[in-house]
């Protein structure tokens, strides 16, 4: 995505562990963002799943972080595939002293429009909380086409910092691939 503020890459990887069911799952990701004043922050995380046949299951995750080291965490989560949407939400808790608890989701709705092409829309939201309160929001929201797997449109990453917030916008445009 590039935006007003500035570049964000993000690299998705979502798949079963055995076979073509989600009981077991990992989500992994790494992401990076660089303003254009050359502030740059990356994380990568890797969510390991156990989802029942119901939908809810419990997460194990590890992540490494240029603003804030590693990390652990552990949670529960709901996921669910229905047709054109796609649902997975985590609460989890940091295994860190004081721990720090979070909420995790993305949403994804891809109807069908005319041969090739898709709707693509996607809400991914993300808050930190800590024994002081509010850490950290995000919401980061793309809505466009999609081609044969190639997505694009106009995108938002919005986040509010601190417990009196202090929220930064950045809007612009996205280009997704799937493989």
């Amino acid at each position: 995505m590039a935006g007003n503020e500035g570049l964000f890459a993000d690299v998705q990887y979502f798949k079963p562990l055995f076979g073509k069911d989600y009981q077991f799952s990992v989500f992994s990701r790494t992401r990076g963002t660089l303003s254009y004043e050359n502030k740059a922050n990356i994380l990568s995380a890797a969510y390991f799943n156990y989802t029942s046949k119901y939908g809810v299951g419990a997460s194990v995750i590890g992540s490494l972080s240029s603003s804030n080291g590693g990390g652990g965490a552990a949670g529960i989560n709901y996921f669910k595939v229905h047709k054109a949407l796609t649902v997975f939400i985590l609460t989890a808790v940091e295994i860190d002293d004081p721990p720090r608890y979070s909420y995790f989701s993305i949403f994804r709705y891809q109807p069908k429009l005319k041969g090739d092409w898709k709707m693509y829309s996607s809400l991914e939201l993300y808050s930190l909380f800590g024994n002081t309160g509010h850490l950290v929001s995000v919401q980061r929201i793309r809505v466009g086409v999609d081609w044969k797997k190639l997505q694009f449109g106009p995108a938002a990453n919005l986040s509010e910092l601190g417990s009196d917030p202090i929220f930064i916008g950045n809007y612009g445009f996205f280009i997704r691939r799937e493989f």
